[in-house]
């Protein structure tokens, strides 16, 4: 028999578990790093608001002093003198924006004429519709020279509308001198009545003016452009280089 009284057993013991101690993670997260970065953003935003509305605030009450002490000074006399000039320059305006310019009705009428038409008369009136009204007699040396003519008005960017009314056609007799007596000679000549309608806004003055300045300025830098070329011209051929180009030109004609 087994003696049971024995404390010692088959079965091994364990020791006491010892807990083992873990390294705490030191990880840093995305969303806290962008939490903190908001964060000083936010802080930095409100100080600058802050200062900005100060400085809005000082520059508002240094205006309001300098405009009551101009108030102060300012007279009625002056205000007179500026509602005056005030008047004028709006005058001015108007004057600019109503008036038309002749010179444009022309230049209208030669760019569009053929050469075997002449104007004998014209007669121009403004209308309350904003437009000028040219009624004009024309002579041509043909019916074809009439359509022609009408589709030259018509293709015309300033001129918006064109009636050609009246048609004649007359003979005209004259003597031409020879070599030895004089010979009677005939012409006929289509004569016919042109209605020709011109807005305002191809013929303003102020556009003109405008047109004009643009153009100036245009041909003050050409020039300009033109004369640093003939310089540079001139600085190639103190140092032979053209003259060296002409004689290989000529070598190879």
């Amino acid at each position: 028999m087994v003696d049971l009284s024995n404390n010692s057993s088959f079965i091994p013991k364990r020791g006491p578990v010892k807990q083992k101690k873990r390294a705490s993670s030191h990880q840093v997260y995305v969303f806290t790093v962008l939490s903190y970065i908001v964060l000083f953003a936010a802080l930095i935003g409100v100080i600058g608001v802050f200062f900005y509305s100060k400085h809005i605030n000082t520059q508002f009450s240094k205006s309001v002093v300098e405009l009551g002490e101009a108030i102060k000074v300012f007279s009625d006399a002056d205000m007179e003198r500026v509602i005056e000039f005030d008047s004028r320059m709006v005058l001015a305006a108007n004057l600019l924006d109503e008036s038309i310019s002749t010179v444009s009705i022309f230049e209208a009428l030669e760019d569009s004429i053929i050469d075997t038409a002449t104007i004998e008369s014209i007669e121009i009136e403004r209308t309350p519709q904003r437009t000028v009204n040219l009624a004009a007699n024309i002579n041509t040396d043909s019916f074809d020279s009439t359509i022609f003519q009408r589709e030259i008005y018509e293709d015309n960017g300033r001129i918006t509308a064109v009636l050609v009314s009246d048609l004649t056609r007359t003979t005209e007799e004259y003597v031409e001198e020879g070599e030895t007596s004089e010979v009677s000679a005939s012409e006929e000549i289509y004569n016919f009545s042109a209605q020709i309608e011109i807005p305002f806004n191809t013929i303003r003055t102020a556009d003109v003016i405008h047109r004009n300045l643009n153009q100036t300025a245009s041909a003050v830098w050409v020039n300009d452009d033109a004369t640093e070329f003939e310089e540079s011209d001139e600085s190639v051929e103190e140092g032979g280089g053209v003259g060296e180009i002409d004689e290989v030109n000529e070598n190879e004609l």
